[in-house]
Formats: structure tokens, C-alpha cells, sequence
């Protein structure tokens, strides 16, 4: 039983940790021939089937596209080849082929702590990586495109489904289960790396007759907060040309991300609906350019939180909720309802309702956090503080 790890092993954990970053945020694509090998070993040493061909497409929004276009022409429906097919076949030869074997020899050879350890060094640490910079991102682009697609194409086009077949972004677990081999930790399945391999692929759909693989991005642009490009072209994007425009770690417009600030209209703010969308550019734009040209007028300051009434042009002074997001140092500003005219209130209108209804302590009332236009408290609080502990 493994009870401690030795600041040797601690230096190769930290190594494995690395390489597996930089191979999985990695902008090259193998080509055909060489997916087609490695698809094929993962068929048969993993999910126990006969190779097919492969299909390579540049982007997972091609790839989902051509996903669904192979199951019109029969070569599986799109429900059984996503959830059956694909989800239980996959799921089920990866668990039976792999992960029962890897983690079984684990939880006999390595104390819970040493696990614990581990888990927080190598496996988090990459996925965390990944999934901030492309994962989550991804995830939310092919929903959006496939989702605006539905209205011109309502018979063709169906919500994006996972894969479950991940490619690199696995990543997370061969960084861990690499480190758990390099610990001694013996029980690897012949299989294991034929699974690994697949790390080097980006989407893989396994349908019944066909493989479909999306390639990998030809640019990821990020910051400590996740993708991130100002001033210049998409912040993540693929050979085909498809990808996304981001800021800070939040898929913005094309026209805030590509745009200099000072050319940006501060009024463009009421065209957005998302609230993290807006801070983001309340912190392109500046708080006292948005301001100072929408002629803010304070009606009610209280800490961090002020109430103005800003000129939108149209003859009206409407009110909205400037406050500081102390965990990031940025600004946002809300609008709240016509009749708000204290901070307090304009705090109380951005409660859901059912918020509403509890009553307010700020001595004894429990914490509450709010990100966006999400808040999250306590179902059993007999009261709540009159404003979040954690503000994002």
C-alpha cells in the first residue's frame, strides 16, 4: 500500500501534469492514415467490434453536422447512434475494457490520502485546463450554431450531443492514471493504451458503420481566465473556419472582442441580454466612459453599489445597478425596474421571487452567492443577508 509520495515522485507527478496540458491544448491534427490506426486498434482491443472507416472532419460542429447527415442515409438513426451506439457501447467497453481495471488496482494499492492527492495535483489540474480554455466553450458554440441552423432546417438539424468519446479532452484521466504508473501502480488493461491513443483526436463519434472524428484547433487563444483574444481575430478556432470570439473565459460578440474600445458605442451595452457578456464589456469599455457618455446621474450609493439613472437617447433616464464584483476587480451594470430609486431596492428587484419572500439579516441572515442573473441560497435559511457573499 502506497501511504506517501517522495518529492521524487512529486517532481514526475508535476511533469505528467504538464505534458498533459500542453498535449491537450495542442493546435496539431494528424491526418487521415494515422487516425484511421489508431481508430482502428481502439475498436478492437476497446469496444471489442470490426474496424469501419473513418470520416475526418475539421471542427466538432462538422463533425456533429456529418454525424447527423450519415444517420439520414442509414447508417444509424441519429437516437440509437448517439445513446446506444454510441453512450452505452462506448461507456460500457471503456468502463469494462479500462477503468474497472485501472481503478481497481488502485483503490488496493494506493492509501485514500495518497488518491486524494493525486486527484487534486494531476487529474484537476488538467481538466481544469482544458475544460476553461476549450471544453465548456465548445460544448456551448455547437449548441448555439446547431440551435440557430434548427430554423432553417427543422428536420435536419437536432440538439448537439456529447460524444462520450472525448479525445483529448480525456485528458484529465490519462494524466491521472499516467500518474498512478508512475507511482508503480500496476494493473494497467493491454487495452489502456489503445484507449490513450485517442487522446491524440479530437470529437469520435463510433456509429455502427462508420467512424466520425473531428480535428483538432488550429488556434487557442487564452489568458488566466480561459479564452481570451482582444483586438484580434476568434479566440478559438478550427481549419474550416468555424470557432468563437472570447474574452476573459466568456464567448462574447464578434464586434466586442475584435473592436478597439474607444470605438465601441457605450449604448451597445442594452444589446445584451447575458450578464456575463455585459461585464465583459463594462470592462472593455471602462465604467467611466459607459458613464460619462450615457450622462450617469447617482440616485442612491451604498459600499460598492450605486444606483444610477442612465440617458439612452431616447429622452428617458432609466435606472441601473453599478456594483464591483470583488473577486475579479471588474464592474457591472444591471438594469433594474423604472421605480427603483435605492440601492436596496434595486438589490431586492434582481431577487427571484421566491428570494424575495425571505427575510433579510445581515447579522444573523445565512450567505447567498449570485453569478449573472443566478442566485444561490440556502433552501432552509430563515434569513439571508441583504447581499451576496460572493458576487461573479
Amino acid at each position: 500500500m502506497i501511504t506517501e509520495i517522495t518529492d521524487a515522485q512529486w517532481k514526475r507527478l508535476y511533469e505528467i501534469r504538464d505534458e498533459w496540458i500542453a498535449h491537450a491544448l495542442s493546435t496539431i491534427t494528424l491526418g487521415h492514415d494515422e487516425t484511421q490506426a489508431i481508430i482502428d486498434r481502439f475498436m478492437i482491443e476497446v469496444m471489442c467490434r470490426t474496424p469501419v472507416p473513418v470520416v475526418c472532419l475539421d471542427s466538432p460542429l462538422a463533425t456533429w453536422w456529418a454525424t447527423l447527415a450519415l444517420a439520414t442515409l442509414g447508417f444509424h438513426s441519429v437516437n440509437s447512434a448517439v445513446n446506444s451506439a454510441v453512450h452505452s457501447a462506448v461507456d460500457s467497453a471503456v468502463y469494462s475494457a479500462v477503468h474497472s481495471a485501472v481503478y481497481s488496482a488502485v483503490h488496493s494499492a494506493v492509501h485514500s490520502a495518497v488518491h486524494s492527492a493525486i486527484n487534486s495535483a494531476v487529474y484537476s489540474a488538467v481538466h481544469s485546463a482544458v475544460y476553461s480554455a476549450v471544453d465548456s466553450a465548445v460544448n456551448s458554440a455547437i449548441n448555439s450554431a446547431v440551435n440557430s441552423a434548427v430554423h432553417s432546417a427543422v428536420n435536419s438539424a437536432k440538439p448537439f450531443v456529447w460524444p462520450y468519446c472525448d479525445g483529448f479532452w480525456w485528458a484529465g484521466y490519462f494524466a491521472w492514471a499516467d500518474a498512478i504508473a508512475a507511482l508503480g501502480v500496476n494493473g494497467h488493461p493491454t487495452a489502456y493504451n489503445a484507449f490513450r491513443d485517442v487522446a491524440m483526436l479530437g470529437y469520435v463519434y463510433p456509429l455502427r458503420d462508420v467512424v466520425v472524428v473531428s480535428g483538432r484547433p488550429t488556434e487557442i487563444h487564452r489568458n488566466g481566465h480561459g479564452l481570451h483574444r482582444d483586438g484580434g481575430g476568434m479566440a478559438l478556432s478550427y481549419a474550416d473556419g468555424w470557432g468563437f470570439y472570447a474574452l476573459n473565459g466568456v464567448q462574447v460578440p464578434n464586434w466586442l472582442a475584435t473592436n478597439r474600445a474607444e470605438t465601441i458605442a457605450p449604448k451597445r451595452l442594452l444589446e445584451i441580454g447575458n450578464a456575463e457578456v455585459r461585464r465583459e464589456f463594462v470592462r472593455k469599455v471602462g465604467i467611466d466612459r459607459i458613464c460619462y457618455k450615457l450622462g450617469a446621474q447617482t440616485l442612491d450609493k451604498s459600499g460598492d453599489y450605486e444606483l444610477l439613472t442612465l440617458d439612452l437617447g431616447d429622452g428617458e433616464h432609466r435606472p441601473y445597478l453599478k456594483m464591483l464584483n470583488p473577486s475579479i476587480g471588474t464592474w457591472h451594470v444591471e438594469g433594474v425596474a423604472r421605480e427603483c430609486r435605492t440601492v436596496e431596492h434595486a438589490l431586492k428587484f434582481r431577487k427571484p421571487e421566491a428570494m424575495r419572500q425571505v427575510p433579510v439579516d445581515d447579522e444573523n441572515g445565512a450567505d447567498w452567492f449570485q453569478q449573472g442573473d443566478v442566485c444561490v441560497w440556502p433552501r432552509s435559511a430563515k434569513a439571508l443577508k441583504s447581499r451576496p457573499a460572493i458576487l461573479t
